[in-house]
């Protein structure tokens, strides 16, 4: 198999510069964190943590830094940095597992409040954003009832036939963000928003620190694995891994290695659920 650079960074305190203080600044900030062997794989884990400053010619240059520090010549990425820069570096299995992951983690935290997604209301914003489409497959095979919200109704509407079309549901789409939270059993966002109840989300940005958010946040999740390793693995590592086997379908992937759900987090805090 091919080594895997697992790149990580302090995400909260993330800054936004490429000048020349911070290129040296960037250049203090990464560090090679050392290899690590998956014995029944014979996969080694390369992991470089890099400065957590999300100017997108900046995060370009760490990416490479970090390639450069593993040594590596042939490989597959797994950056859990800033999601919506990460989004461009990963390929489509891990996108893919990324997606799944949010579908399995609602489907959990839904579960552990005595309800099921299939009879919940999910609401989507902003649902035009290419971050979210994979997510809206996954949930529109589980859920009958899902909101997309975004000023775009042009896009939503062609989003609409889609789902229509492959999954025969009809979800409702508005620009009406207030409203659609009203009716929400769980809201999946790629913003900042204003949760006027009690609801869990879903914040799909996981660089910022929410000013209100609902009775349950969630950015993040890990796996356990059958693997005799001591690491976190999150969608991204565990995709560059999973991508190079036989399985090429996720959740294929996934059942057949024997991998379940882990851990559900915001930042670095595990959510506890409660009814």
């Amino acid at each position: 198999m091919k080594p895997v650079i697992d790149i990580d960074s302090n995400i909260i305190k993330n800054y936004n510069k490429n000048s020349f203080l911070f290129i040296i600044k960037d250049e203090l900030l990464t560090h090679f964190k050392g290899n690590y062997f998956i014995e029944e794989l014979n996969l080694v884990i390369s992991k470089v943590n890099i400065s957590p400053n999300f100017n997108e010619k900046a995060y370009h240059k760490n990416i490479k830094r970090s390639i450069k520090y593993s040594r590596h010549k042939d490989f597959v990425l797994a950056p859990n940095t800033f999601r919506f820069l990460d989004y461009y570096v990963l390929n489509s299995f891990q996108k893919e597992l990324f997606a799944l992951s949010v579908c399995e983690s609602i489907k959990t935290v839904l579960r552990l409040k005595g309800k099921s997604m299939r009879n919940s209301c999910i609401v989507i914003f902003d649902a035009k954003e290419e971050y979210v489409f994979n997510i809206i497959n996954y949930v529109s095979k589980e859920a009958k009832y899902i909101i997309l919200v975004s000023e775009d109704l042009n896009k939503l509407a062609k989003l609409s036939d889609y789902i229509i079309a492959n999954y025969g549901i009809t979800p409702i789409i508005t620009r009406d963000i207030k409203a659609s939270f009203s009716k929400s059993d769980f809201i999946i966002t790629t913003k900042d928003v204003e949760i006027i109840k009690e609801i869990p989300v879903w914040y799909i940005n996981n660089s910022k620190i929410y000013k209100s958010k609902g009775n349950c946040n969630i950015n993040g999740i890990t796996y356990k694995v059958p693997w005799k390793i001591n690491l976190n693995f999150n969608p991204e590592l565990l995709g560059a891994i999973l991508c190079q086997m036989d399985k090429k379908n996720v959740e294929e992937a996934i059942r057949y290695n024997g991998i379940v759900l882990d851990k559900i987090m915001f930042n670095e805090e595990i959510i506890k659920i409660t009814r």
